[in-house]
């Protein structure tokens, strides 16, 4: 049995794979320790955060500025001196999850979306704004959308 194995052939090759190495690895520890941190059915806080160009990480937002579902009541949670200087500003959401419970597919709200709130969306995503939200302790960045060159239309 012989396998072939490619080698990085420039500086940014092997700087790209030594990142998806790091992160695989960090994945396989991060899902140890969030299950050996909690017990079965507990709920896990899901917290929104912060809102950003992908260009300019220092400029933030409120993630209910954006045209989203929300709870009635927007909650801040206290936060650390290190996470108000890194500009978060995380608040409650309307999701609830438990360690290990199935769940099905399930409406979380509705909402109608004006012109403006689309507009507003369709800016964010054409400038490649960024989402933060927290699982637990752990933070999850995610582009608002993605653009496509698919014919949506039909």
């Amino acid at each position: 049995y012989a396998q072939t194995v490619q080698y990085p052939q420039t500086a940014g090759e092997a700087m790209a794979c030594a990142r998806r190495s790091l992160a695989s690895g960090l994945l396989v520890l991060l899902a140890v320790e969030v299950t050996a941190g909690f017990e079965n059915d507990q709920e896990i806080q899901v917290s929104m955060n912060k809102v950003w160009p992908f260009a300019n990480p220092t400029e933030t937002y409120e993630y209910y500025d954006y045209p989203y579902c929300q709870p009635k009541i927007v909650m801040p949670h206290f936060m650390t001196l290190g996470q108000v200087l890194r500009g978060d500003r995380l608040v409650n959401s309307l999701y609830a999850m438990h360690m290990k419970r199935q769940v099905d597919r399930t409406v979380v709200c509705s909402r109608t979306m004006t012109e403006a709130d689309i507009k507003k969306l369709k800016d964010a995503i054409d400038a490649n704004y960024m989402f933060e939200l927290f699982v637990g302790e752990l933070p999850i960045d995610r582009p608002f959308g993605v653009k496509s060159s698919m014919d949506v239309s039909a």
